[in-house]
């Protein structure tokens, strides 16, 4: 049963994290807040996970989302349907192919067409609330 849930739990997981990722830190100026509840958390969590650097994750993460949003919430989708068929509870998977969703409608509004290629997490979560035009300024 496990070899079964291995190619629906990988990426998953992967989704879950981004949009988890997304969610706190995601709201423009509200993410600056997260950001340094993120850098303080960020001591303990190198502490945990020595060598990965949580500020180049935190974008990886956005860019990612930003990305290929759409793609992923189809697929959490599916795995919550997946979860369900099976007893099990989707809230998690659910709530992943929301946000991922949500970024993806702001991807396709425009929200990110004026970010460079190697923006960080805090210029794409600043554009998140803007309207379009105003993400271009």
């Amino acid at each position: 049963m496990a070899h079964d849930a291995e190619p629906i739990a990988r990426p998953t997981v992967a989704a879950d994290i981004a949009a988890l990722r997304v969610t706190l830190v995601g709201y423009g100026e509200v993410g600056r807040i997260f950001g340094a509840a993120l850098a303080a958390a960020g001591v303990a969590l190198a502490e945990t996970f020595p060598g990965l650097d949580w500020e180049r994750q935190a974008t990886w993460f956005w860019r990612r989302v930003v990305q290929h949003g759409r793609r992923r919430a189809e697929e959490m989708r599916e795995a919550a349907a997946t979860a369900e068929g099976v007893g099990i509870s989707s809230r998690m998977a659910a709530a992943t192919a929301e946000v991922q969703a949500w970024v993806a409608a702001l991807r396709a509004d425009g929200a990110f067409d004026a970010a460079a290629a190697d923006a960080d997490w805090r210029d794409l979560a600043d554009r998140i609330g803007r309207e379009p035009d105003d993400a271009k300024a």
